[in-house]
């Protein structure tokens, strides 16, 4: 957490602080709320229907935040698989990228997460990574002092 930046700590704890302050009446509205998306989701892909795993963590925690949807997904009725591809294939082809992007194929760019375990068996093992590559590359993972955001924010990301 100390690594995260103050915009995006502040925005989570306002975000959470607001579910732990409602009412019962409110939580249960939530709740209801919360039920009726998983129905929708669950008949959406039923229905042929393809998720996409979200790209703006906003108050969640980047990074964390596609794993928390995994588990969102899952619990509203999708398998494993069809969660993990919310955020593989399901983009790739929404971008008319499937091509080269989205399944381990040969010919395919070779963007890969190795995990350890069984995501099939508990979803929470894409936490649990190994090894990233891009374009076939492995990528350093360890965490770099010097790393500047490159993208503009409202607030720096770090104090100059």
């Amino acid at each position: 957490m100390r690594y995260l930046p103050a915009y995006i700590l502040k925005a989570s704890e306002q975000h959470f602080s607001y579910y732990e302050s409602a009412s019962p009446e409110q939580r249960a509205r939530l709740l209801s709320g919360y039920k009726m998306v998983q129905d929708f989701a669950r008949r959406f892909v039923a229905a042929g229907g393809k998720i996409h795993s979200g790209s703006d963590p906003d108050y969640v925690l980047a990074g964390y935040g596609v794993h928390a949807e995994f588990q969102l997904m899952i619990d509203a009725g999708l398998t494993p698989l069809q969660a993990i591809q919310s955020a593989s294939l399901n983009v790739a082809q929404a971008w008319g990228k499937d091509k080269d992007y989205g399944s381990v194929e040969k010919g395919k760019i070779a963007d890969l997460v190795v995990i350890r375990g069984d995501p099939m068996k508990g979803i929470f093992a894409t936490q649990d990574v190994e090894k990233v590559f891009m374009e076939g590359k492995v990528i350093d993972r360890s965490f770099h002092p010097d790393y500047r955001n490159p993208v503009p924010r409202p607030i720096p990301d770090r104090p100059e």
